[in-house]
């Protein structure tokens, strides 16, 4: 998501010719909040921190006073269920008539509007939910027994729309996502990849192909379905079961992270990361990105909403597949 606001704002305008959104975009939910949320929850956390909040300079010189540990904790008090909404703090948008510069002028879904026209990589992980499935469930069982018994209220918070839709809402949305990725009625131990494909569908799907249909320059959109050795469901939560190629998996592909996994890649895991670097590094330095990143390879398709071609990355050969979120995204756009 972070890369894609770049695209968004005017300071940023001319920094960049090239843009790679993996797993993001700044039209998700949890990416960004609606006008209002984060005065509150800056009021909140000044009011906690006993600091005066008259204006948003009292705040700032007094929060600055504040221990750093002070605030670390503090960072937990403001979760409303677990670890949810994961993300407390998100850009914001300012006033950009005040004679002062603004990294972002307009509400990227309220009102949509791209500075950078620059060709960008846009894509996603097959079982990004993962990220949220991992900690929901172990081995045998679902570890929150209240995520059933108050679901409506907590895939709201969850997969942030509770924000974005009128209260008196969210109890048929959430039936309408329950019927859907929980058809025999009950959530249990053996549900865990049903919560998958709704964390990933209702949390990435929808958001990502919308970036990718928004933007006005050059998208190149890929499917990320590798399995590494190592995964990122080990340290989102206890959960054991194969969850899937999750959310930060592809990074094992690219980045050299010891600190995470201290194990070198595997034979067939590196032949996948050389292909992936391969690839990125040919859409970086040329106009004529090709697939498998040779400079005499299949052209990279763009991805637009009549052709919604994307590179399947599942191996070290790749190919090119039919959007393969169609139904998820129109679900979840219908929806909201």
């Amino acid at each position: 998501a972070s890369t894609g606001f770049h695209m968004l704002s005017p300071m940023s305008k001319g920094l960049f010719h090239k843009v790679i959104l993996q797993s993001g975009a700044p039209v998700c939910k949890w990416a960004i909040l609606p006008p209002g949320i984060p005065r509150k929850r800056a009021h909140a956390v000044a009011t906690i921190s006993g600091c005066n909040f008259d204006t948003s300079k009292d705040i700032l010189q007094c929060l600055r006073k504040v221990p750093a540990q002070y605030l670390i904790d503090l960072h937990t008090k403001l979760f409303t269920w677990i670890t949810h909404p994961s993300i407390l703090f998100n850009p914001v948008v300012e006033n950009c008539n005040s004679g002062q510069e603004a990294f972002l002028c307009h509400h990227p879904i309220f009102d949509f509007h791209q500075e950078s026209f620059v060709p960008a990589i846009v894509g996603l992980n097959s079982e990004e939910g993962g990220l949220f499935a991992a900690s929901l469930y172990n081995n045998t069982s679902l570890i929150h027994p209240e995520f059933q018994m108050d679901f409506n209220r907590l895939v709201a918070i969850m997969v942030n729309y509770n924000y974005y839709t009128k209260p008196e809402y969210i109890d048929e949305i959430g039936e309408k996502v329950f019927k859907k990725y929980f058809p025999s009625g009950g959530i249990d131990g053996h549900t865990h990849i049903n919560a998958v494909n709704m964390f990933t569908d209702s949390i990435f799907v929808e958001c990502i192909i919308d970036m990718a249909y928004k933007l006005s320059s050059p998208v190149y959109s890929y499917f990320y379905n590798y399995q590494n050795e190592f995964s990122f469901n080990t340290l989102f939560g206890s959960c054991e079961k194969p969850l899937g190629v999750t959310h930060g998996d592809e990074l094992n592909s690219i980045f050299k992270m010891n600190s995470l996994n201290p194990n070198d890649l595997n034979k067939k895991d590196f032949e996948v990361s050389k292909l992936i670097i391969d690839i990125w590094y040919k859409f970086v330095t040329s106009d004529n990105p090709t697939i498998d990143g040779l400079e005499n390879g299949l052209s990279w398709p763009k991805f637009t909403q009549s052709n919604q071609s994307m590179l399947l990355l599942n191996s070290s050969y790749p190919s090119i597949i039919r959007n393969p979120c169609m139904d998820a995204y129109a679900f979840w756009k219908k929806l909201m």
